[in-house]
C-alpha cells in the first residue's frame, strides 16, 4: 500500500525464497508514481528480514527501511510504512562551500539541506558558481532560489524535492532575479526582476515558468486568498492591495505608533505584528486590519530595543531579539520568546565573547519550526582586520529547554521544510 496525500494505491506482491519482487505503482489520478522494491533475506525458518529501498525509477524517493524478524505464512498480510525522502531533512538553506576548478580552489555558495542535529548534511544544488536565498514552498514541494551564471546573470531556479532536480524557471544572460516569495498555494512566485540595464521591478511568474508579469509593490505578507497582500513603503506607512492593483487601501502609518515595518502577519485575524519606540518605552504590538484595535503585547523600559519579532505557525508564541543600546564590550543580545504574556530568554550573544571579531544574531528573520518547538537562527561573526569578513553560522534553540544545536557553518537565508514533523 503507497498512501500519499491523501491517496491511495495497493498492488499484490509474491515473494520466492532468497528472491526479490517489484511491485509498481501507477499515475491514473495519482498525484504520483513510486516504485517499491522488497528485498527478503531467510533469517530461520518462515522468518524473513523485509528492507524497502529506492530503485533508479523512484520518484519522489523514499527512505530506506528494515524490518527484521517478519514471519511469513500462508495468505499472510504485511503492512509496511515509508516516508518520502525528503522528509529526512528539517532546514535547507545556502552554504559557502569549496570547491577545485580550473586547478584553483573557489568559494561558492550552494543550496543545503540538513537535519535537526546537523548530521545530514546534502548538497541539493552542486553549481560550480553561486547559488543564493532558498525559500521552501508551503506545500513542500519545490524550494526557489537564486542562481548566478557565467554570463554575470541571476536567474530564478527551483528545487524539486519530488524529482530531485534543479530547474531553471526564468533564465536569461539578461536577468538578475532575486528574493522569490512564495504565494500560500505554492503555484507562483513573487522575486525581484531586474533587466539589464532598465531599473529594477517586482514580478510574479508561475511555478511552471508561465505569465511572468510585473506587478506594482513587493508583498511583505500575504492574504488566504493568494491574490491580496500587504505592503510597506518607505516611511513606515502600511496599503492592502493585489497582484491586479484593482485596489490600493491605506491601512496604517506604522510611524505614529513607534514602528517603521510589518514584522509579521496574521490572515485569519487580519493581525499585523510589529515592534516599536515610543515615549522611551521599548514595544511588541499588533493591529487588527477589521477592527481597528491596536493591542500592546509586550511593554518595557531599558536602554535596549526589540527586533525581528516573528509569530508561531499557531500563532501562540513570538519569538524577537532584545538587543542593547550600548555598544561596547558589554553589549548583549538575546532571543527571547513571549507566550501568554510571559517571555524567556532563550540564547545570549555577547559583542566579545570570542577573540578577534564580534558576535552578534544575524538580520535574517527568526524562524519557528513548523510545530514551534524550535526556533533557526544565525550567529554573525565579524572578524576584525585589514580585511572584514564576516562569518555566520545557523543555529538550532529548543523552546522548552533551551538547548542549543550548531546546524552548519558558513551558512545562511534558513528556511524550515514546511512537511516535517518535529
Amino acid at each position: 500500500q503507497l498512501l500519499a496525500r491523501g491517496e491511495t494505491q495497493v498492488k499484490k506482491m509474491i515473494f520466492t525464497v532468497g528472491g526479490g519482487t517489484n511491485a509498481k505503482l501507477n499515475g491514473g489520478g495519482f498525484s504520483y508514481q513510486g516504485v517499491r522494491k522488497e528485498t527478503m533475506g531467510k533469517t530461520a525458518s518462515g522468518v524473513y528480514t523485509v528492507q524497502i529501498a529506492n530503485t533508479d525509477n523512484t520518484h519522489p524517493k523514499i527512505l530506506f527501511s528494515e524490518t527484521p524478524n517478519v514471519i511469513l505464512q500462508q495468505d499472510t498480510t504485511l503492512d509496511f510504512k515509508i516516508e518520502k525522502g525528503i522528509m529526512a531533512y528539517s532546514l535547507c538553506y545556502e552554504k559557502n562551500d569549496s570547491s577545485l576548478i580550473d586547478e584553483k580552489w573557489r568559494y561558492d555558495w550552494n543550496i543545503y539541506l540538513n537535519n535537526l542535529t546537523g548530521t545530514n548534511r546534502k548538497n541539493i544544488t552542486k553549481w560550480k558558481y553561486d547559488d543564493y536565498n532558498p525559500t521552501w514552498s508551503p506545500d513542500g514541494k519545490y524550494i526557489a532560489f537564486r542562481r548566478d551564471q557565467p554570463s554575470g546573470a541571476a536567474n530564478l531556479y527551483i528545487y524539486d524535492t519530488d524529482k530531485d532536480t534543479c530547474v531553471g524557471v526564468l533564465v536569461s544572460d539578461m536577468l538578475d532575479t532575486d528574493l522569490p516569495i512564495w504565494t500560500p498555494d505554492s503555484k507562483k512566485i513573487v522575486y525581484h526582476y531586474h533587466m539589464i540595464p532598465n531599473f529594477a521591478e517586482t514580478h510574479i511568474i508561475n511555478v511552471d515558468g508561465s505569465n511572468d508579469r510585473m506587478i506594482e509593490h513587493n508583498p511583505a505578507a500575504f492574504y488566504l486568498d493568494n491574490s491580496t497582500f500587504l505592503y510597506n513603503d518607505d516611511s513606515g506607512r502600511v496599503y492592502k492591495t493585489n497582484f491586479e492593483n484593482t485596489f490600493n487601501e491605506f491601512i496604517i502609518d506604522l510611524r505614529t505608533y513607534g514602528g517603521a515595518r510589518i514584522m509579521d502577519f496574521n490572515p485569519n485575524t487580519e493581525e499585523i505584528l510589529f515592534t516599536a519606540i515610543l515615549n522611551g518605552l521599548n514595544m511588541i504590538k499588533s493591529y487588527c486590519i477589521g477592527t481597528q484595535l491596536m493591542k500592546d503585547l509586550l511593554v518595557e523600559e531599558g536602554n535596549y530595543n526589540f527586533q525581528n519579532a516573528r509569530w508561531s505557525k499557531d500563532f501562540s508564541k513570538i519569538t524577537f531579539i532584545v538587543t542593547d543600546n550600548v555598544f561596547d564590550c558589554d553589549h548583549n543580545e538575546y532571543l527571547t520568546v513571549l507566550e501568554n504574556g510571559t517571555k524567556r530568554r532563550l540564547v545570549q550573544i555577547s559583542l566579545c565573547e570570542q577573540d578577534g571579531g564580534y558576535s552578534y544574531f544575524h538580520w535574517s528573520k527568526l524562524r519557528f519550526s513548523p510545530d514551534g518547538k524550535y526556533i533557526a537562527y544565525g550567529k554573525l561573526f565579524m572578524k576584525s582586520g585589514t580585511w572584514v569578513s564576516l562569518y555566520v553560522s545557523i543555529y538550532v534553540v529548543e523552546t522548552e529547554t533551551g538547548n542549543i544545536q550548531l546546524i552548519d557553518d558558513r551558512a545562511d537565508y534558513f528556511d524550515w521544510n514546511p512537511l516535517k514533523p518535529h
